[in-house]
């Protein structure tokens, strides 16, 4: 038993440990309140950690309080996470290795203040959902349990403190819709010279990583 499957909802509230939560995730960047990743990734994969800086806490604690129902899960658990517990600082910016492109988008007013958190406060929740097998088929072919972390922050800085910074790396990466051209993401995901693929140029301790790009 691997440790989301562990986690009952008398445990939930100590269960949280970051390193646990990174180890074989899939990370989902710009994510949105979207699930997608979660319905379309291996059911070997159950860690699941989403980082957008566009949707606000509230918003993302509906989404993950009611959106899964839906689709037979119920959940184990839910709540606030303080950034403190997965040691990073949402503000600090580490990892500008700005292109041409990146510096003209960070030039623009409605992205340069998203990006520098004006009238958005950073913020983490965490929920564990089990699927409902009073409402669904036993031969469904979904995961039986799986842990959603959403950071409110900066994806590039997230994955350099959170992944990096462990010395761990995701499975997959999942990138669809991400907020390039006229939406407020400062970076291309899908641009080679992007700071998320300096990143993962960068990180020598991935060996193999599979990027899953959806459009």
């Amino acid at each position: 038993m691997n440790y989301i499957d562990s986690i009952t909802s008398e445990k939930f509230d100590q269960s949280f440990e970051i390193r646990q939560i990174l180890t074989n995730s899939m990370f989902y960047p710009a994510s949105g309140i979207d699930a997608f990743d979660i319905e379309h990734s291996p059911l070997d994969i159950n860690s699941f950690i989403h980082v957008d800086y566009s949707v606000s806490k509230s918003e993302v604690a509906k989404a993950m309080r009611e959106d899964f129902k839906e689709v037979g899960y119920k959940l184990i658990g839910i709540k606030s996470i303080d950034l403190k517990e997965l040691n990073v600082n949402c503000l600090r910016k580490s990892t500008r290795f700005l292109n041409k492109a990146e510096k003209i988008r960070l030039e623009m007013d409605f992205i340069k203040d998203r990006f520098n958190f004006k009238n958005f406060t950073p913020f983490a929740m965490w929920a564990v959902y089990e699927l409902d097998q009073a409402t669904t088929n036993r031969k469904s072919n979904k995961r039986n349990k799986f842990s959603l972390l959403h950071i409110g922050g900066e994806a590039c800085d997230m994955f350099n403190q959170l992944y990096i910074a462990n010395k761990l790396n995701p499975v997959s990466i999942t990138l669809k819709r991400t907020g390039y051209g006229y939406g407020d993401n400062w970076t291309d995901f899908y641009d080679p010279k992007s700071c998320l693929n300096k990143l993962l140029q960068g990180c020598t301790q991935i060996t193999k990583l599979e990027c899953q790009k959806f459009f």
